[in-house]
């Protein structure tokens, strides 16, 4: 009877565990900044459709002097639609930034991601916390690019660009892979 028992528990760990998730949504995105150095990004939120601001964690890759750097920050995530019914996303950094590989500093950036009715994106800037110090008038944006990733296989490449197996996150992002299998 006792074996009965914990084999039902551990199943129903188990299958409570693989359904509990708290990625939603992984989208990919690059730009060039001003000075010409190219940067990756990936956003991870769960589900924000209930939320006026949900949290959202952000990391960047990008290459100084021939190596490569990642940094993580979380952000918070908002929306409004405009008058054309297209969904505006703002992700507003509320972290310092962390050195996930690499070392250096690094000013959090923010973005505005702009959709159509249908998801295509429509338009992206991005602007880290520096250039938003700035008065409004000597801001630069750089505009911001959708990053295709294909199919799954894909998707789990370019998340290993960002995670490796070693982090929290990552479990949960190659679950989140499987719906497009």
């Amino acid at each position: 009877m006792k074996v009965l028992i914990t084999s039902v528990l551990l199943l129903l760990l188990y299958g409570v565990n693989g359904q509990a998730t708290q990625v939603d949504i992984v989208d990919f995105y690059h730009w060039t900044a001003s000075d010409g150095n190219d940067y990756e990004m990936v956003v991870v939120t769960p589900d924000f459709w209930e939320n006026e601001e949900t949290p959202a964690t952000i990391r960047v890759r990008y290459s100084r002097g021939g190596s490569y750097s990642v940094v993580e920050f979380y952000a918070v995530l908002s929306f409004e639609y405009d008058e054309d019914s297209n969904l505006i996303i703002y992700l507003l950094a509320d972290s310092e930034a962390e050195f996930i590989q690499g070392a250096g500093s690094y000013s959090p950036d923010n973005f505005v991601l702009k959709f159509d009715t249908a998801g295509a994106l429509l338009y992206g800037y991005q602007a880290d916390n520096n250039e938003l110090d700035k008065p409004d008038d000597e801001i630069i944006y750089a505009d911001l690019y959708l990053t295709e990733y294909g199919d799954s296989d894909n998707l789990r490449a370019t998340i290993r660009k960002f995670y490796s197996s070693s982090d929290p996150m990552y479990r949960e992002l190659m679950d989140y892979t499987t719906q497009f299998d």
